[in-house]
């Protein structure tokens, strides 16, 4: 069996992180849900309403496209 340090013995370099955790990121995803489908609830249109929601799901994917890591402290990791 291999025997190595963990992911967490690592050192990286602190500029690849992003400013934000991972919860962030997931919670980014929902940044626009009110405006785009409340938009979707309220009209009539099946057309419409179908395209309220892809904006919506393109929406999503456009603020998560990021080549940077989560910053995701370790316990003693930082100050």
């Amino acid at each position: 069996m291999w025997k190595g340090l963990g992911i967490s013995h690592i050192s990286m370099p602190a500029k690849i992180f992003e400013p934000k955790s991972s919860i962030n990121r997931m919670c980014d995803l929902w940044t626009f849900a009110p405006k785009y489908l409340r938009a979707a609830a309220d009209t009539n249109d099946s057309l419409e309403r179908l395209k309220y929601v892809i904006a919506f799901a393109m929406s999503s994917v456009y603020i998560n496209c990021s080549q940077n890591k989560p910053f995701n402290p370790i316990l003693g990791e930082t100050n």
